[in-house]
């Protein structure tokens, strides 16, 4: 079951949606809220926004640490982020230093080409 993800979700229009969702998987991305909100069954809340997403693509993988160093939700932040500039950019956007303390992950992409090819 996929989930619905909205955003601006902790604002007035993002929780009326969440709530007529009525119990649906959803994950609400918006700032956090300033007043303690008690989320509807099944919402999923990430603190952040999707803004930020796009500056660590303006920026490439140093916004990454930005993004794990800002606080809050933080290595959903930067995951989301990180698979963005992945997927734009390939591995060749990963810091050798990165992964020179991975030790084998460079193997990880020819496995993964590999997979690909067959599937």
């Amino acid at each position: 079951m996929q989930g619905i993800v909205v955003t601006g979700a902790f604002g007035y229009l993002g929780m009326a949606l969440l709530r007529r969702l009525r119990g649906r998987p959803a994950v609400g991305v918006g700032h956090p809220p300033r007043a303690a909100v008690e989320l509807p069954a099944g919402v999923e809340a990430v603190y952040g926004d999707l803004s930020l997403a796009t500056v660590a693509l303006g920026r490439g993988a140093g916004a990454l640490v930005h993004l794990a160093e800002a606080g809050g939700d933080t290595d959903t932040n930067a995951a989301v982020a990180g698979a963005l500039l992945g997927a734009r950019d390939g591995d060749a956007s990963i810091p050798p230093r990165w992964l020179d303390q991975l030790g084998n992950a460079r193997g990880f992409s020819g496995l993964a080409e590999r997979l690909l090819r067959r599937s």
